[in-house]
């Protein structure tokens, strides 16, 4: 049974029905019900535009968003829908899985992407959300950079030519070329993703790190919150609204936005928390500074107890904690407890466990900014992803005098 209610008022729902197994077993078609249903109901309804609706469904149903293509697409035009059910719930499954921010949650997700495929070769979303998924595992470099981004490069590709009227594949595709520091083409696919589709708050999100990126941060800051605002409950958005918000000079704002996703463990959050909190130290002085580097260095504790449960690390190597307790032990000032885990981020570089980019942060928080400007330079030819907040960055402004500094900008067209 499915109903949608006024919630102001105690009176018979405007729209009910109750679907019969077989209507249960073909989503697609139960979707168009709905929207149907909810249109017919809301036409009868005065004041339609601001009502608080809900829509409630059983226990056990899912009610599937996201398939339908708007009335203005051509029908020779529409979206490919996948052939048969299991390809359907393998993707959302899949989809699901890679938005949870966690390199365990991703691969799981990957695998039953690929199901879908195998399912139905002709989904075009499942290719986005593969090619999405390609880019979480740069996150945490759980691979070559150049074959992470040579498969989310095919599969957006192979979206676009699937269902050119798919806002889904430019996306995909705008996030392969701001990668690729095509900086104008990314920002044309990722408008043209969103004129398709006004609401797509994934590509909101992605389309305010590039205005970040560039360093159009108000704008970016403008765009990731009205992300925010059309899709409200996507946990998976907060690590990078917090992100873009400390860049900002937000930094509260961003350990208010940030702290309940780092509790309940998401490692992206934990990550941007911690380094919020640095933010905060460097601005203050006095036993406000110690505290916030205290309050830092817990996050990257907790970002450690993550690391040990996942088994991500290797032996004593931690990679993700490692760094940070480097660096916020570095912008404190305190190289005693800074010594050890600068060599263990030595090591961690030899064995491709932290890039280039991510060892120069530790190395210009210690002062060092020949061998931080040598690590960049280093990350300039494979197009390292974590060179790609390098205008905006705050933990590299003490390189902004140096000329090697300004040459890399020029070469990223920055």
């Amino acid at each position: 049974s499915v109903a949608l209610h006024d919630s102001r008022l105690l009176a018979p729902p405007l729209w009910s029905h109750k679907f019969t197994a077989a209507e249960l077993g073909d989503p697609l078609r139960l979707e168009r019900e709905i929207v149907a249903g909810t249109v017919s109901g809301l036409k009868h309804t005065s004041s339609w535009s601001t009502l608080p609706l809900r829509l409630r469904a059983v226990p056990g149903v899912r009610l599937v968003s996201g398939l339908l293509r708007p009335a203005s697409v051509p029908p020779e035009h529409a979206s490919v829908a996948p052939k048969n059910n299991r390809a359907l719930d393998d993707f959302m499954r899949g989809k699901q899985m890679i938005e949870q921010m966690s390199p365990e949650k991703v691969t799981t997700g990957i695998g039953l992407l690929q199901r879908s495929i195998s399912e139905d070769p002709s989904f075009a979303l499942t290719y986005t959300a593969l090619a999405n998924a390609n880019f979480s595992l740069l996150n945490w470099n759980q691979g070559s950079s150049e074959r992470l981004l040579k498969n989310a490069k095919a599969f957006a590709q192979t979206a676009v030519t699937l269902d050119p009227n798919l806002a889904e594949a430019y996306e995909a595709r705008a996030l392969v070329s701001q990668h690729e520091w095509d900086w104008s083409h990314a920002r044309e696919d990722y408008q043209r993703a969103l004129k398709l589709k006004p609401s797509f708050a994934l590509a909101r999100r992605h389309y305010a790190i590039l205005l970040t990126q560039v360093g159009e941060v108000e704008e970016g800051l403008r765009e990731v919150r009205q992300a925010r605002a059309d899709d409200p409950y996507d946990e998976s958005a907060l690590p990078g609204l917090g992100l873009i918000l400390y860049i900002a000079g937000r930094a509260e704002e961003a350990v208010q936005v940030l702290e309940a996703p780092a509790a309940a463990g998401m490692v992206a959050a934990c990550h941007n928390l911690g380094e919020s909190y640095a933010v905060l130290a460097l601005r203050s002085s006095g036993a406000a500074r110690a505290e916030y580097f205290r309050k830092a260095i817990l996050q990257a504790e907790r970002l450690r107890q993550l690391e040990l449960r996942s088994g991500r690390g290797t032996g004593d190597l931690q990679p993700g904690s490692d760094r940070l307790f480097a660096q916020f032990y570095s912008l404190a000032g305190d190289h005693v407890h800074a010594e050890p885990y600068l060599a263990l981020v030595r090591r961690e570089v030899e064995l491709g466990l932290v890039s280039f980019p991510e060892a120069a942060w530790v190395y210009a928080a210690a002062g060092n900014k020949d061998e931080a400007l040598t690590l960049l330079e280093r990350a300039v030819s494979p197009k390292d992803r974590h060179l790609l907040f390098i205008k905006v960055y705050p933990f590299v402004d003490s390189l902004r005098d140096q000329p090697r500094f300004h040459k890399l900008l020029a070469e990223m067209q920055l």
